[in-house]
């Protein structure tokens, strides 16, 4: 049997991803997440697999299993969406809920086993048409409800990021760790190999093999399954650092105390009192400008609650209401502020800006850009040159 380069690159994506599904299961396990995402980069490299094994002709010997393991691809969109979800909420346990999103395979699998058992005909009538140059309606009605079940997930998943940018700062000063850019980066990867499978399939409609049988949305997957799990490993463990891992506990909480501040009713439901709120306000203010625990990059609000002696939720709560503001905005005005100073310092002219960003709580220069510019309306550097006093 010989092995074209196209073969090549779906049993090199497959043999990178199961060795990643081990690497992801054995030593990074510990993150519940990262189950899913073994199961994901698991069930990627079997379809890998499966296009590789087709591509040769050896499924011709036992049909049975070609169909029998096509039904995995009908648990990939679900698991990336269960994936970013278990992420962001760091859950550590499944429920009837997660279980539904198994129905379309568990049903898929019944009828194959269903009509193998009932009809074995069916094997050969199957494989004779395989040999034709078009596609059997049975595979264009599979491959079109895979790309409109991988839309359904795909869309659920960027909207639940999306949310997820709004909650952080709610918690966190910084944000570059835990925005989850580069999931959502994957996330738009995967909606781009799902329109080139669907553009694939459309041609076929009209009689057109395109890319050879999906030769183009194979090897971008192959190519995908490598990403997927490098980038996994990399940014999801900073989840179980303490820091991080607290705040993100705490975040689902938070959504009971916003339906609370919605509803117009600022203090009595939540049981903050308006005397009370002014108090922990005055005190937050104070040590604000008494202390520099904003210079902390890592800074999260459970970590400026305990050092005001008060609850999280209660220091949100002000920070919203009273403020008019959320913790990000807040921790990073005063960081602005004395980037600022130290901008326009004349003993600190020697000082890179990244440096004075970095001093003052910064951890990122793009977010640190982008944030002083939107504060000032000027780039820092426009800034200096504009405000250093000779």
């Amino acid at each position: 049997m010989s092995i074209n380069p196209i073969d090549f690159i779906l049993l090199l994506g497959a043999a990178q991803g199961l060795f990643l599904t081990l690497l992801i299961l054995h030593k990074h396990g510990r993150l519940y997440a990262n189950r899913f995402l073994g199961g994901l980069i698991g069930l990627y490299s079997i379809i890998l697999l499966y296009l590789f094994i087709g591509e040769a002709g050896l499924f011709e010997p036992h049909p049975q299993i070609m169909w029998i393991s096509l039904g995995f691809s009908l648990l990939i969109p679900p698991l990336h969406y269960l994936y970013a979800r278990h992420l962001i909420s760091q859950t550590d346990c499944l429920n009837l809920k997660d279980a539904t999103h198994g129905l379309p395979f568990m049903i898929y699998e019944l009828l194959i086993l269903g009509l193998l058992l009932l009809n074995p005909d069916l094997i050969e009538t199957r494989m004779e048409r395989m040999q034709s140059t078009t596609l059997d309606p049975s595979d264009t009605v599979f491959n079109w409800f895979i790309i409109g079940q991988s839309a359904i997930y795909l869309f659920m998943t960027l909207r639940l990021l999306r949310r997820h940018g709004h909650q952080i700062k709610k918690m966190f000063s910084s944000l570059d760790r835990i925005r989850l850019n580069w999931l959502r980066n994957m996330t738009l990867l995967a909606v781009g190999i799902i329109f080139f499978f669907a553009l694939e399939n459309i041609f076929f409609v009209f009689g057109v093999n395109l890319t050879n049988y999906f030769t183009l949305s194979s090897i971008l997957t192959a190519v995908y399954v490598y990403l997927l799990g490098y980038l996994g490993l990399v940014n999801s463990e900073v989840f179980l650092t303490a820091d991080v891992s607290a705040s993100m506990h705490i975040l689902p909480e938070m959504k009971s105390q916003d339906a609370v501040l919605h509803s117009g009713d600022k203090y009595g439901k939540s049981g903050l009192s308006a005397e009370r709120a002014k108090q922990i306000e005055q005190l937050l203010l104070h040590i604000m400008d008494s202390d520099t625990l904003y210079t902390d990059p890592n800074l999260t609000l459970p970590q400026l609650a305990d050092r005001l002696e008060v609850s999280p939720h209660n220091l949100s709560q002000v920070i919203n209401v009273q403020l008019n503001q959320n913790f990000f905005d807040l921790i990073n005005r005063y960081r602005i502020d004395k980037v600022k100073q130290d901008l326009i310092d004349s003993d600190k002219k020697q000082y890179t800006i990244l440096a004075i960003a970095f001093d003052a709580g910064f951890n990122s220069k793009t977010s640190f850009n982008t944030i002083f510019k939107r504060h000032i309306g000027l780039t820092p550097s426009e800034f200096r040159k504009q405000n250093l006093i000779p």
